[in-house]
């Protein structure tokens, strides 16, 4: 799939308020690695949108919110060809909280979407409006609380020239059987070295690693349409839809039927 090159850093260049709103229709996509001095907030209005961060991997989709913090190195990509991303700029004067130190993802209520929304009137405004100042402000303020709810639906990465293939492999394989014994035949590694390089490197065991990646893959296949749950529990790697269901739900806070009915009507609405 093409994407098309979009240049983030030059969006926070050309406007020089401290706080300031860019929303666009940007089907599939791709940035540069680049980092800028606010705080960033992304909702995802339409499409998954995948958010790369040193050392983690954040998967966005179509009801969520991501949080970049301030001069944090950054890409951000979409195969979806259908993505309406709206984000938010704050400086710093606005995230001082502790909370907006870290990057997390979390689910949009519907008096933050309807807020996010409202901000596209203000839509790359260059000078300083105080209706706009004053409700970036509100909102800003109610983002704390919302943050609380964030999901794990973010996977470590690591630059181990030894354990970044076996990452790889997983994450173009998960619709098969993808145990740590099959892993360690397969890259040369004894169960108790690979055991131990998923924690040292990735601070978490190969299974929760696979049962989070997995995760973040299904809820890509229901932002891109999938509608039946046994279906999509056998498209990555799961044998057991209850498994599959209950694994989900601890990573993502909902079941994944309740994930396809919200989808549905959002897409009817």
């Amino acid at each position: 799939m093409t994407k098309h090159q979009v240049t983030c850093s030059l969006v926070t260049a050309s406007n020089t308020k401290q706080s300031f709103v860019w929303h666009d229709h940007l089907g599939a996509f791709e940035s540069e690695w680049h980092q800028h001095p606010k705080g960033q907030l992304m909702y995802a209005e339409k499409g998954c949108i995948h958010v790369d961060i040193e050392g983690r991997k954040l998967l966005l989709p179509g009801w969520y919110c991501a949080w970049v913090p301030a001069a944090t190195h950054h890409k951000v990509w979409s195969n979806h060809t259908d993505v309406y991303i709206r984000t938010l700029y704050f400086g710093n004067e606005l995230t001082a909280h502790k909370v907006f130190e870290e990057p997390c993802v979390f689910p949009a209520s519907p008096l933050l979407k309807e807020m996010i929304a409202y901000t596209a009137k203000w839509h790359k405004l260059l000078t300083h409006d105080d209706e706009e100042h004053n409700f970036l402000r509100a909102l800003q303020s109610i983002l704390p609380a919302e943050m609380a709810k964030s999901a794990p639906v973010c996977l470590p990465t690591t630059a181990d020239d030894k354990l970044a293939p076996v990452l790889d492999h997983i994450q173009q394989n998960l619709h098969e059987r993808l145990g740590l014994e099959d892993m360690t035949r397969q890259f040369g590694y004894s169960s108790r070295t690979l055991t131990r390089a998923f924690q040292h490197h990735l601070g978490m065991p190969f299974s929760t690693y696979t049962k989070i990646a997995r995760a973040m893959k299904a809820m890509e296949c229901i932002e891109q349409g999938a509608r039946n749950v046994s279906e999509l529990a056998h498209s990555v790697g799961y044998e057991s839809v209850s498994t599959f269901s209950n694994n989900f739900l601890e990573i993502c806070g909902k079941r994944p039927l309740e994930f396809i009915s919200m989808r549905r009507a959002l897409q009817s609405n």
